[in-house]
């Protein structure tokens, strides 16, 4: 079955009480298992600084992606009334929409000495200039939940390793069509080495449903956020870093499409498989 959902031709969704209900779910299980690695609930700003951005390469590898956030020029208001904003009305700006929700959280510990791993989660509104946009599985504005380690590569790879025995248990106690697989991260320039040494080394594997929809991913960063944020641990060595997303309209893509759309069903059985892994019916919590 085929999910539909309002969504406008620019990618922008309107969401109503099924598919709330749902999405509400997912990020309820995301949160639960955020909070059995211990994570800290935190609130991240909506805006990242372009300078930052630029440290991590992101404007040299998809500077498409990129949402400018500009406030208009005193002359503007003179002409603009229904129309689009043109380039001319438009002040210069140092910030930028996020496409992850874990950007802000590296950014904020830059220039920090860790005694001990840091472990966080948030939830956040994160943009995209896509090519095209296509109900739920593919918008302009989306919700992000994510859970970020910063630590050692001992306890950044332990939680990756984690965060996919979790995902496998959970998705193995639903109906979905959904597995793992290797990929490579954004910020890495998908025909470099960096990312054919990702694919190969498994450091970032997404949870693909329906064979080409990804819903959730596990990344370990190795050292780059540490090394391009500064971040660094007890004895001076750059911190690795590892995070475990998920999309929340994508899932509740999967969960009501797999589930015919009946999202009292879909939430029962996502809350149920969430309780069976957690009561230690798995190996991931």
């Amino acid at each position: 079955m085929t999910v539909t959902t309002a969504v406008s031709s620019l990618g922008l969704p309107l969401l109503r009480g099924p598919e709330i209900a749902v999405l509400t779910a997912v990020d309820d299980l995301v949160s639960d298992w955020a909070r059995t690695t211990g994570a800290e609930a935190v609130g991240l700003p909506a805006m990242v600084e372009a300078r930052n951005l630029a440290k991590i390469d992101y404007f040299t590898n998809f500077p498409h992606l990129a949402h400018a956030v500009a406030t208009l020029a005193p002359a503007a208001s003179e002409e603009f009334t229904a129309g689009d904003i043109r380039q001319e009305h438009l002040r210069p700006t140092s910030l930028v929409l996020p496409s992850a929700a874990c950007y802000g959280a590296y950014f904020a510990y830059s220039g920090t000495r860790l005694d001990a791993p840091v472990l966080l989660t948030t939830r956040a509104l994160c943009s995209r200039a896509e090519s095209y946009y296509e109900s739920l599985r593919r918008l302009r504005t989306f919700q992000m939940r994510e859970v970020i380690h910063i630590g050692t590569q001992e306890s950044a790879e332990e939680f990756a390793r984690r965060g996919k025995q979790w995902l496998t248990d959970v998705v193995a106690r639903l109906d979905v069509d959904a597995r793992l697989q290797p990929a490579s991260d954004p910020f890495f320039d998908s025909g470099g080495s960096r990312a054919m040494m990702q694919r190969l080394s498994k450091v970032k594997e997404e949870l693909v449903h329906d064979g080409d929809l990804a819903v959730s991913s596990v990344n370990l960063h190795r050292n780059f956020f540490g090394e391009r944020c500064d971040i660094r641990g007890p004895g001076g060595e750059y911190a690795y870093s590892a995070c475990l997303g998920a999309g929340l309209e994508r899932w509740t893509h999967m969960l009501l499409t797999t589930y015919k759309g009946d999202s009292d069903v879909a939430v029962r059985e996502l809350r149920r498989a969430g309780a069976e892994v957690a009561a230690g019916a798995g190996t991931g919590a």
